[in-house]
């Protein structure tokens, strides 16, 4: 019935091989790096994706994307996530017909075959898990920088002596080692005479708003990777940013809160499940997690 309100009024071509993606900027990212490969493995002629308009923009850094159908955002995370899923061998997809591109309820409950989430995800597209290759290609081309982020260029003084935080997450929780694993991240920087940019102020960093070594920049999803180029190092704590952000040439560095998944049975700890090692990157990227000794790591691999 849900299934059924998604694609409520949409024009669905019988000729086509959909693919249902969630809300989630890494879900994106993962499905439109896959299209060809996709396309290939299972002789799909015409391929379209399903999701939120916001992510459009994405899918457009990919060959291989024949159509982009837009849907309700509320309605497409409901989908995506109660369906039963695949979870340990590549399940069939149907060509032509309407996909769900990720795993779905039984991948919250347990893991099974020392799989990570990505090559659950890769069984749910019906492809192979556990190969050598790298899962997801890098871009055939970067979006475009937007105006917002060309005025922005032009007021920055000396990026290359600023440090860009992207410091919330809806993959993981918040812990509070996580959080002042930041803050100790900030004040090291400040010290240093560096500049802190952030594109949002969590509750976690409300108390630095007025600082003015601290500045808070809001620009499209896509001008993050220009962003990250122009800064020449940045640091995300784990979300779908680090996904599309190794694309960009740049030093990235990916927090992890250090637990475990909340799986209900065999949970992993969040740095192996969630790793960006399936990823073609041009990004130098250091995956870390939140504990003090990792400080120094950090402004080690940054140069700071």
């Amino acid at each position: 019935m849900v299934f059924r309100l998604l694609l409520r009024g949409m024009y669905l071509d019988p000729g086509t091989t959909y693919f249902v993606s969630g809300s989630h900027i890494g879900d994106m990212y993962a499905i439109a790096g896959l299209a060809q490969r996709l396309k290939k493995e299972h002789g799909i002629r015409k391929f379209g994706i399903i999701s939120t308009g916001k992510l459009k923009k994405i899918s457009e850094m990919f060959d291989g994307i024949d159509e982009y159908l837009i849907g309700n955002k509320h309605v497409l995370d409901l989908v995506t996530k109660v369906h039963m899923g695949a979870l340990k061998t590549p399940r069939k997809v149907k060509v032509p017909g309407v996909n769900i591109a990720l795993p779905g309820l039984l991948e919250k409950f347990t893991t099974f075959n020392n799989y990570n989430f990505w090559d659950v995800y890769m069984c749910q597209l019906g492809l192979e898990p556990k190969t050598s290759e790298k899962y997801f290609r890098l871009p055939d081309r970067l979006p475009e920088p937007s105006v917002e982020f060309l005025r922005f260029v032009k007021k920055t003084k000396e990026p290359k002596n600023s440090v860009f935080i992207c410091p919330s997450s809806r993959a993981m929780r918040m812990t509070r080692e996580l959080k002042e694993f930041i803050r100790s991240l900030i004040r090291l920087f400040k010290k240093a005479g560096l500049k802190v940019f952030l594109n949002d102020i969590p509750d976690y960093l409300q108390d630095l708003r007025e600082e003015p070594a601290i500045e808070t920049v809001t620009l499209p999803i896509t001008d993050l990777i220009h962003i990250a180029e122009l800064f020449g190092r940045i640091i995300v704590v784990r979300s779908g940013l680090a996904d599309i952000l190794t694309c960009a040439e740049t030093k990235m560095v990916v927090v992890y809160a250090q637990e475990k998944t909340q799986h209900l049975f065999n949970k992993k700890p969040y740095i192996e499940y969630f790793t960006l090692e399936p990823f073609e990157r041009r990004a130098k990227v250091l995956e870390v997690e939140s504990v003090s000794e990792n400080i120094q790591v950090v402004t080690n691999f940054l140069g700071t």
